[in-house]
């Protein structure tokens, strides 16, 4: 494999199931081409959760250029701010020729890199508050609302993501247009579909389980219960918002708080793992037809000869 990144393709996207080996993937890459791995998970963005969003090792990051992971303090980033700093460090990539690889499996990231971002009006802190206390008070509210007063919205976005229905309703509220008139009016996207190499990892629904409950008992010995009492410790825990909605925080917070035991913290910790990448294998399937698929297996080995897959 020869990466030719002005003759044969701008960017590489690696995308798949959490657990798939995106990230080793990634590495192994980056020992061989000169790259940028970017960071395409919007969990991996935030400082606090190094243990629980299995961001790539310091070690890893030091041999292999990484950006945009846990680079960011706060509590709330979007993919406003993500696609800005994308198009910054993509531009820098190829001053230095480098091969721009993404990395995650966040479907609206990896779509709007290739649609560009609507320019939709900024939500007042009235509404946005407003929001906040449906969510928890009726968080069924969004999607009826929807229904009644939106209703195309509801084929084009993830009716299981609460957060999605929120932004859907916020705009609605804030402008009295629908979210979708927005997404006719696009800035220009960051790649070019067709001059980007794209691949999903695919693997068996009993394998990936096994693998994600391994990974989480390995993040549990590595200290992710110290990392979600840190969080705590230090005034960062705010469950209503995007930084604490990773999979396993509320669990291993509710164990420390002394609502649940540690072994049902754990194990429903695995289950929404289980069925976060259910929905991820079922969004790419509907949204990634045209991609690369790469199968992974028992008996895949993670060294150079996967990357003749690519």
């Amino acid at each position: 494999m020869n990466f030719n990144i002005k003759n044969e393709f701008e960017a590489l996207v690696i995308s798949g199931p959490t657990g798939s080996g995106k990230n080793k993937i990634a590495n192994i890459l980056g020992n061989y081409y000169p790259i940028m791995v970017i960071n395409a998970d919007a969990i991996q963005v935030y400082k606090k959760w190094k243990i629980l969003s299995g961001r790539p090792t310091d070690i890893e990051q030091k041999k292999v250029i990484h950006k945009l992971y846990g680079h960011y303090d706060g509590n709330y980033y979007n993919v406003g701010k993500w696609l800005k700093e994308v198009s910054y460090y993509v531009d820098i990539a190829k001053k230095n020729d480098l091969l721009p690889v993404f990395v995650g499996g966040t479907g609206l990231y990896l779509n709007l890199l290739f649609q560009g971002i609507s320019n939709i009006p900024s939500i007042p802190i009235k509404i946005r508050n407003k929001g906040k206390q449906i969510l928890n008070s009726d968080p069924l509210f969004f999607y009826s609302y929807l229904k009644q007063n939106d209703p195309h919205i509801l084929s084009i976005i993830d009716c299981n993501n609460s957060r999605r229905l929120q932004r859907a309703w916020e705009v609605m509220e804030t402008t009295g247009i629908s979210l979708i008139e927005f997404h006719k009016d696009r800035e220009n996207p960051i790649l070019n579909s067709k001059k980007t190499k794209k691949i999903v990892l695919s693997v068996d629904k009993i394998l990936l389980n096994k693998i994600i409950d391994l990974r989480f008992d390995k993040m549990i010995a590595s200290g992710a219960i110290y990392e979600c009492q840190r969080v705590l410790d230090e005034g960062f825990w705010d469950y209503t918002m995007p930084s604490s909605k990773i999979i396993g925080a509320q669990e291993l917070v509710l164990y420390l708080q002394n609502l649940k035991s540690l072994k049902d913290a754990i194990l429903e910790a695995k289950i929404k793992t289980h069925q976060f990448a259910k929905r991820q294998r079922t969004w790419f399937r509907k949204n990634m037809k045209n991609w690369k698929k790469i199968e992974i297996t028992n008996s895949t080995t993670f060294d150079k000869s996967l990357l003749n897959l690519i």
